[in-house]
């Protein structure tokens, strides 16, 4: 079990509850700030605080100012923002983190809002007592204790070793997980999630986990993720597309999943060649530069150069033998298309969109349908795309996750 602790301390440490007078209130700029934050137990991959890490408190009724808190490297300092609000001696704050939050900044319109990192992993305090000390008119200090917890008890951490750092961001989709972040605080200090579709991408930020540096992510599991989980991860510019599966694993929530080092990944954004049903396949149609594009049908079933070759009728059957492969629907980033994954490799890759395949047999080919159904058609369709085969076997990638936490 992992567990994040820290201490904000700017001055001595807050303990106790201290008696208060009614009818006071302070400024908000003027206040100095103790607050603690207590050891949450939270399985995660954050461990503890580093350079650049804020935490942003806000205060219940209060809608026109909140306080920033930087961590240095050895510290905290605070940072109210522009306003002239004015807190009562007790009073509820809200305190949120955001993982590398950069310039980003709150919002206000009906409760604060931060929209531009609405994927990133957070942790929440919310709705904590606070209660403010004037000592002895040398100036007005604000306690609170605050026990930083997962945003959302059905979510789960995911993290890949070793991946380039391309713009210093990753993204990652899974099939059943949904991306999650904090979308605002409300007034009252209630804290509201945010979410794309299941399966869109979450993005990645910089962590080093055992020593490994990589990117870690975080999202919902879906309700019933069921037994066969797919992963895909690209840059933030889309320069990496690697796809992995994982049959036969459940993903469950509150865990903190390891995967395998990038290099292990099956590659999708290169033309790299995947076990799957026997053959060795080229992860691209002929005429593709990525992963999203389908390449040029061809009305003339041409002959790819070198090792590549059309694929047989026996080799598109291959693809459909439950024994040897598994077929997986899939929708990334709003791109469908039909996952295909060996069985013994294990490797996969991809058929994006729906289409017809030219195959070396005279009067057969390959059709992905619209709804992902693959079958070997008879006949001879006016146009089709071209996906190769390689005419010699290869290695199998390093099988990927057990299930374990980190």
């Amino acid at each position: 079990m992992i567990v994040v602790t820290a201490l904000l301390a700017l001055s001595s440490c807050w303990k106790e509850t201290p008696a208060v007078e009614e009818g006071c209130t302070y400024a908000l700029s003027s206040l100095r700030f103790e607050l603690v934050i207590d050891r949450a137990e939270t399985k995660g991959i954050k461990t503890g605080w580093e350079s650049g890490d804020k935490v942003f408190v806000f205060f219940s009724g209060v809608t026109n100012a909140y306080v920033t808190l930087s961590f240095d490297g050895s510290g905290w300092s605070s940072s109210p923002s522009s306003g002239m609000a004015r807190l009562t001696q007790t009073g509820v704050l809200t305190a949120v983190y955001l993982p590398y939050v950069g310039n980003v900044l709150p919002e206000y319109s009906d409760g604060w809002h931060f929209a531009a990192v609405s994927e990133s992993y957070f942790l929440k305090a919310d709705k904590v007592e606070y209660y403010i000390v004037d000592q002895d008119h040398q100036g007005a200090t604000l306690g609170a204790r605050l026990a930083m917890t997962k945003a959302n008890d059905e979510s789960a951490q995911f993290f890949v070793p070793k991946a380039p750092e391309q713009n210093e961001t990753m993204r990652l989709a899974c099939n059943v997980v949904t991306p999650t972040g904090l979308a605002g605080i409300a007034s009252d200090g209630t804290v509201t999630s945010s979410g794309g579709s299941q399966g869109a991408w979450m993005t990645g930020y910089p962590a080093t986990v055992a020593g490994e540096e990589g990117f870690y992510f975080y999202g919902m599991i879906a309700d019933a993720p069921g037994p066969d989980t797919y992963f895909a991860l690209k840059d933030a510019d889309g320069t990496y597309y690697k796809h992995y599966y994982k049959g036969n694993t459940t993903l469950l929530p509150r865990r903190s999943y390891q995967l395998p080092v990038f290099a292990d990944w099956s590659g999708v954004g290169a033309d790299v060649p995947a076990n799957v049903g026997g053959y060795l396949w080229y992860s691209l149609n002929d005429g593709a530069s990525s992963p999203l594009e389908t390449g040029t049908p061809s009305a003339v079933q041409p002959q790819p150069s070198g090792q590549k070759l059309i694929p047989s009728k026996t080799a598109w059957e291959g693809l459909l033998d439950s024994q040897k492969a598994v077929q997986v629907p899939m929708t990334i980033d709003g791109v469908s298309g039909v996952l295909m994954v060996d069985k013994l490799a294990p490797s996969q890759y991809f058929f994006l969109h729906e289409g017809d395949y030219w195959s070396s047999a005279t009067g057969f080919f390959f059709r992905v349908s619209p709804g992902g159904t693959c079958t070997v058609e008879s006949g001879t369709p006016e146009s089709a795309y071209v996906r190769a085969i390689l005419d010699v076997s290869s290695g199998n990638i390093i099988d990927p996750i057990n299930g374990g936490d980190i």
